[in-house]
């Protein structure tokens, strides 16, 4: 807890006014919201946590969840996220990548019927959902079921672009942890192979995106921070770029990390976009990131609540 207040800190003279937690079942990110509330909080960005997220029992997402058959029904697991703090619900419907096959190969570990319970039970004490879903059979179950936004969405169709368009279905595409494992490549001992898999999953990713923003799907900046190689603050920055070099647009890029996830993320507070009405929490910088996206990376004030910070320390290799 110490360590990610002090790292909070730090994210908030990067620029970064929000930190949407994606799952955590020991309560850091519950106790991190909670902190967020209070009057006398520290200098820190805004903390949304789901707590604990949804998984099934023996399925992969252990580590930041708890199991759907702890509980008497899907209602009676989404009461108990929301009696604890929970500020959106977390669903795991499928595994990860497997990098040595280039695909996702596990079967996905909901049903669209099960998901779409627990959308409506969310709805029912006003909090939104987001799945975990890479590979076409659980991004469809996602979709299917009436998620607000899927992370990561490795492998998506084209037809699936456009259901996730036509029902403002939100994505956030996490290319940093892929591009790290291909970047430690020779670390992780990965082969040849491995290493064409993932220039090809990456290549592939990056046609999605932007063919969904062609189209018009919401497209949402996450990092992913805490994967293997992905620093919470930096690893954005880093997102940021990769998407850029994806082929999406700058002033797409910067709405995915501003106006855009503050119009889809419905946070319990304004801010993200400069209009009457929103907190004043932005960037000055004399170098515009709409002709590059690492100027954001430069020297820079970041106004946030009034307070004028420098924006010119970053945090060390540990995220700190």
């Amino acid at each position: 807890m110490k360590l990610a207040k002090t790292r909070l800190d730090k994210l908030v003279r990067l620029g970064i006014i929000a930190v949407r937690d994606a799952g955590d079942k020991d309560g850091v990110g519950l106790a991190l919201s909670k902190l967020y509330a209070r009057a006398n909080r520290p200098l820190m960005p805004y903390v949304d946590s789901p707590g604990a997220a949804i998984h099934h029992q023996g399925r992969y997402g252990n580590f930041v969840s708890e199991p759907i058959e702890n509980f008497a029904s899907p209602k009676d697991c989404v009461e108990a996220r929301a009696k604890a703090g929970a500020d959106r619900i977390k669903l795991i419907v499928t595994g990860s990548i497997n990098f040595e096959q280039g695909a996702v190969v596990s079967r996905p570990q909901m049903t669209a019927e099960e998901i779409a319970e627990i959308v409506r039970v969310a709805k029912s004490f006003g909090k939104r959902t987001f799945a975990h879903a890479s590979g076409d059979a659980g991004i469809e179950i996602a979709i299917e079921g009436g998620v607000d936004s899927i992370e990561h969405g490795y492998f998506v169709r084209d037809d699936q672009l456009a259901r996730m368009r036509d029902r403002q279905i939100a994505w956030v595409p996490t290319f940093a942890p892929v591009q790290k494992q291909l970047d430690y490549a020779g670390r992780l001992g990965w082969n040849l192979k491995v290493n064409t898999n993932l220039k090809n999953i990456l290549e592939q990713h990056a046609a999605s995106l932007v063919k969904a923003h062609k189209i018009g799907v919401p497209i949402i900046a996450g990092s992913d921070a805490g994967a293997l190689g992905v620093l919470h603050g930096i690893g954005l920055m880093d997102e940021l770029a990769l998407m850029a070099r994806a082929g999406l647009p700058l002033l797409a890029v910067v709405n995915a990390a501003t106006g855009t996830a503050s119009e889809r993320l419905a946070f319990k507070e304004k801010f993200g976009q400069i209009k009457t009405g929103f907190q004043s929490r932005f960037m000055l910088t004399r170098h515009s990131p709409l002709e590059e996206i690492a100027n954001l990376k430069n020297g820079k004030m970041v106004v946030f609540d009034g307070e004028v910070c420098n924006g010119s320390e970053y945090p060390d290799s540990n995220g700190l």
